[in-house]
C-alpha cells in the first residue's frame, strides 16, 4: 500500500471533492430532464 504524506492526500481530496460534487448534481439534473420528457 502506498504511504501518502498527509498534506498531499488532504490536497488531492480537496481538488477531487468539487469534481464528484458536480457529477453527482450532474447525474441528479439529467435524471430530472429523463423524468420531465413524455417516453417515446
Amino acid at each position: 500500500m502506498l504511504t501518502l504524506p498527509t498534506p498531499l492526500l488532504v490536497l488531492v481530496a480537496i481538488l477531487l471533492f468539487p469534481f464528484i460534487l458536480a457529477g453527482s448534481i450532474l447525474v441528479d439534473a439529467f435524471e430530472v430532464e429523463l423524468e420531465e420528457q413524455p417516453a417515446r
